[in-house]
């Protein structure tokens, strides 16, 4: 959810990408492609080093990087996976309202996040996505979020106040973490059930491809570009885990809740 933008990875543009237009192989990337984008203008050394909001917020979210790398680098706490759609699907064991997905994209970092971080886009991965807006922008990296989602069955619309986090991490890694707070610009809305986002997010992982090759290769090292900063290193795509664990409040019938979180997850597909 749940949920890439730029001319530049440092930077958020106000025109959403289209997972339509992302679905082509990336082989030979065109000119005007977001693979061709990122060999054109790799990233600079601040598409990794991504801030913290203040305040308690940024506090909480530190907690919540950690949680989202132990829950997607683990089963332990899932049950699973069964296959969808090419997409392995987990559900937690503790029998919370929760999900995982994790599957492989041929898309580049760069138009993961664009796509991603558009919340006009939302419609196109999650269908019972309804609305949303950006409530405060504390920086590129950080905000706070508006979301909000159709109802099913006679179950009352459910929203969220949440912050989200992005950034790259040395290894290449690209995290997006999402987590309920408060804002005084988000208030609860009449008719709506504000549900709690405990975590949610996706870790986004480049595939070895091109790139791995040439990293092995006698005193390459030296000279080569960090992992972040490679525009080549997801020439292959990448291996995309999406999770979320979440309380929806309120009274929700079981089914509704193994059917929603299955759409969730299947949101890497």
């Amino acid at each position: 959810m749940s949920s890439l933008q730029a001319s530049t990875p440092s930077t958020v543009s106000d025109a959403p990408a289209s997972k339509s237009t992302l679905m082509s192989p990336m082989s030979t990337p065109t000119p005007t492609s977001p693979a061709a984008l990122m060999i054109a203008a790799p990233a600079p050394p601040s598409f990794m080093a991504a801030s913290l909001p203040p305040g308690a917020v940024g506090g909480a979210l530190r907690g919540k990087i950690a949680e989202l790398h132990r829950l997607a680098e683990s089963t332990s706490e899932w049950i699973g996976p069964s296959m969808s759609s090419g997409v392995a699907c987990y559900t937690a064991s503790d029998g919370t309202p929760s999900c995982r997905g994790d599957g492989v994209v041929p898309f580049p970092r760069k138009a993961m996040l664009e796509l991603l971080l558009a919340i006009d886009a939302k419609r196109e991965m999650d269908p019972l996505f309804d609305k949303g807006n950006h409530v405060r922008r504390f920086d590129v990296h950080n905000n706070i979020t508006y979301l909000r989602f159709q109802g099913q069955f006679g179950v009352a619309p459910r929203d969220f106040c949440s912050c989200t986090h992005w950034a790259i991490e040395e290894d290449g890694t690209l995290i997006i973490a999402a987590f309920s707070t408060e804002d005084d610009d988000c208030p609860p809305v009449n008719g709506i059930v504000r549900a709690q986002l405990h975590i949610g997010g996706w870790v986004i992982r480049p595939r070895p491809g091109i790139s791995a090759a040439a990293r092995s290769k006698p005193g390459f090292a030296a000279s080569a570009p960090p992992a972040h900063m490679d525009p080549a290193i997801d020439a292959q795509g990448c291996d995309v885990t999406y999770l979320m664990k979440s309380d929806f409040k309120g009274s929700v019938p079981s089914f509704v809740t193994r059917m929603v979180a299955q759409k969730q997850a299947l949101q890497v597909g």
